[in-house]
């Protein structure tokens, strides 16, 4: 499976450009609405400048439905900032002890959610319309793990007040939207979208949400490290994935 990872992130960041540092210019920080660039502030990333990848490592415990028990998790994260696209790969704990790897992605405007019963066989591998709005949706919001990110230029802003503001991304015909929420400090408490939800061979058009509960420190920039993955639904909030970040690195373009 490292095999596999390694190419396809490879492949994902062959457009970056190795040693390449940006720094940002006034123009493009001074458009941005007031809590994002306070955001950016916060996180100590305005003297940083631009970064063209991120890579993450996270634990956590996930779940397919509220009456079904929670699954343990380890997963790395890859993202190109420069095009859009990102790698999350989990590798989980099951029932009975059986593992499972869990793969979800937006490459080259394709979105894709596969889950293998780890070197047996396939039990989903989910692409299509709705699954590429669902994976940018996901892309843009964990943007706040790369706040240099929010300058760049496929994604749109309108302010909302001094507490939120809406981001938009059109990439390759698949619109993605949702609202940042900050706290009067200028972190981001939660992120708030429309986004599809598949229901066996159905979808959804549901609410979504990341709340944020803690931040940490990570090699001087503070991002959030504990938060949940949750379907607001007419029947009731369904969290569905707690993760917490164990690492972040920036402008490292291989896997760990």
């Amino acid at each position: 499976m490292q095999g596999n990872l390694s190419r396809n992130v490879a492949e994902m960041n062959r457009n970056l450009k190795p040693g390449l540092k940006r720094t940002f210019s006034d123009d493009e920080f001074q458009w941005l609405p007031a809590p994002v660039r306070k955001y950016i502030e916060f996180s100590g990333f305005r003297d940083r400048g631009h970064v063209q990848s991120t890579r993450l490592k996270q634990k956590g415990m996930f779940r397919t439905g509220i009456n079904t028990g929670w699954m343990p998790f380890k997963a790395e994260e890859y993202f190109n900032l420069a095009t859009p696209s990102y790698i999350w790969n989990a590798r989980m704990k099951g029932p009975m002890g059986f593992t499972f790897n869990n793969l979800e992605q937006f490459l080259d405007g394709e979105g894709r959610v596969n889950i293998r019963l780890i070197n047996l066989f396939t039990i989903a591998d989910s692409v299509g319309n709705e699954i590429n709005q669902g994976e940018l949706i996901r892309f843009l919001g964990e943007l706040m793990w790369t706040p240099s990110a929010f300058v760049e230029k496929y994604i749109h802003w309108k302010p909302i007040d001094d507490r939120s503001a809406q981001a938009t991304i059109d990439y390759r015909d698949i619109k993605a939207s949702g609202t940042f929420h900050f706290d009067s400090q200028g972190k981001i408490i939660n992120f708030t979208a429309k986004r599809y939800r598949s229901a066996g061979k159905y979808f959804f058009f549901d609410d979504w949400s990341t709340p944020v509960y803690k931040y940490s420190n990570f090699n001087g920039i503070r991002l959030p490290s504990d938060l949940e993955y949750v379907w607001n639904l007419n029947t009731g909030e369904l969290i569905y994935t707690r993760a917490e970040l164990l690492s972040a690195e920036y402008d490292v373009h291989g896997i760990y």
